[in-house]
């Protein structure tokens, strides 16, 4: 018997993983992959199977954190997808093998595991930011509401439709949130598309710009449907597709620059 079918540390692994699955990992960045795995929970998987039963929680834990020699174990993954495993193994000090038949996930794999010249990369990355990075960012100009240049970062956009008694077009909204911290909520409004800073205990929004008070975590439409804010008439999303007979258009509410 093994330490991964008899004293796997699980509480102290979702720690480490929750705090893993909140960032993204620099690999994102070339390609993106279906069902990528958190390296945390592969690496301590794989050295769990070869520590032996007898070793309790703690020291497998211990051995997870300070590492341990793994003398020389050859781990194969036939289906290596986004590389999790073969990453993770190496990490550990083992032997790898890994087999796609998809070339992307070979060409993805192959470059989270080579050898970098970091002066090198940053040469790269320096001349792609001279080159074809000012030309990027001219299509990314705006003006801030202060008055001054800024560079456009994301852009918010929200399915529109048409209410079939009043005639007026609904914005979409499964909530009007953009973003929170610990503190504060930063939301639009839904009448005048103002955007709004609210501490995070308060349930209730007021609009700066209109006056108009609101829960910002609480939108017009959801699991399928929508109501007009206007005149309070429900109708479906796909209903509202098959009368216009195409997807629904965008509308943007907001730029972070």
């Amino acid at each position: 018997m093994r330490a991964l079918e008899n004293s796997l540390p699980i509480e102290e692994l979702n720690r480490v993983a929750l705090a893993e699955g909140n960032a993204k990992k620099p690999v994102y960045q070339m390609h993106k992959w279906w069902a990528r795995r958190l390296g945390s929970v592969f690496r301590l998987i794989t050295l769990s199977s070869f520590i032996p039963g007898s070793i309790d929680g703690n020291k497998v834990w211990q051995m997870f954190c300070e590492g341990v020699d793994p003398g020389g174990k050859l781990i194969l993954d036939p289906f290596m997808g986004g590389g999790t495993t073969v990453v993770e193994a190496l990490r550990l000090g083992c032997r790898v093998i890994g087999l796609d038949i998809n070339p992307v996930a070979w060409f993805t794999t192959k470059k989270q595991i080579e050898t970098v010249d970091l002066e090198e990369l940053q040469a790269a990355f320096q001349r792609l930011d001279q080159t074809v990075g000012k030309r990027i960012r001219s299509y990314y100009k705006t003006r801030c509401p202060q008055g001054h240049p800024a560079e456009r970062m994301y852009y918010f956009s929200v399915k529109i439709a048409k209410c079939t008694r009043c005639h007026r077009y609904v914005s979409l909204f499964p909530n009007y949130e953009l973003s929170r911290d610990e503190h504060e909520i930063t939301a639009v409004c839904p009448k005048c598309y103002a955007i709004v800073n609210s501490k995070r205990t308060k349930n209730r929004a007021q609009c700066p710009d209109c006056g108009y008070s609101y829960d910002p975590r609480r939108g017009n439409a959801g699991r399928g449907s929508y109501t007009c804010g206007h005149c309070g008439q429900e109708d479906t999303v796909l209903e509202a597709v098959r009368r216009l007979q195409k997807p629904l258009p965008p509308r943007l509410y907001a730029i972070e620059g």
